[in-house]
């Protein structure tokens, strides 16, 4: 069951079962997303939706548990841009690490802040908050561009303050074992991989900034 929910709490749409016929013709293909089994219990939604903060939620119709893929892709070439995609998970162990996936377009490289905020999350209420995430970037085929432990430890923790701040991220104490990476970026796929370290468990948030003026 996904549910779009706008910034005041209002529900903006929800979807239980995708409808084929009601899916714009070759939109999934259009936009690099896989395709879905017609009939299938997965859930999508294609709408336009105007500049604001928007909350996809998923859950299980019948009330059980499993993972889930939740994907969001700008369909159209509109002056409304995605800027900043982040989403609360439960990161079980090494096994089972929280993972976003995205794609820089166009010609020029970007400029991103990724974060993996778990300590902090305890601190605004939330409970079972993951204790020390570790956050690794990789290419689409895994390699390994940069990770982090303790974003306070990292030599550029000053400018990833300064941009934290200018790009309207809550922010995070320096002393804190949250972790974060400001990178620049080509064009191409990229994954964000949110582990505990020494195999711990917790609730997280990945979050993915784009940085106004690229590199």
């Amino acid at each position: 069951m996904l549910t779009l929910v706008e910034g005041s709490g209002h529900v903006v749409a929800q979807n239980a079962r995708w409808d084929a016929a009601a899916t714009p013709p070759n939109l999934f293909s259009r936009v690099g997303a896989f395709p879905l089994a017609d009939g299938s219990a997965d859930s999508a939604m294609a709408f336009a939706l105007p500049g604001g903060n928007y909350t996809a939620v998923v859950t299980d119709s019948a009330d059980q548990t499993g993972t889930a893929l939740v994907e969001i892709y700008e369909a159209d070439e509109t002056s409304n841009r995605i800027v900043n995609v982040s989403g609360r998970t439960f990161v079980a162990g090494a096994a089972n690490p929280g993972i976003a996936g995205f794609t820089v377009r166009g010609c020029k490289a970007g400029r991103f802040l990724i974060r993996g905020v778990g300590p902090t999350l305890a601190q605004l209420g939330v409970t079972g908050a993951l204790a020390d995430p570790v956050l690794t970037l990789t290419t689409s085929q895994s390699s390994v561009i940069a990770t982090n432990d303790d974003w306070g430890s990292a030599p550029n923790v000053a400018e990833l303050s300064d941009v934290a701040g200018r790009i309207g991220s809550f922010p995070l104490v320096v002393s804190s074992k949250d972790a974060a990476l400001l990178v620049t970026l080509p064009p191409g796929a990229y994954t964000a991989v949110l582990a505990g370290a020494n195999g711990s468990s917790g609730v997280v948030l990945l979050e993915v900034y784009e940085v106004p003026g690229g590199n």
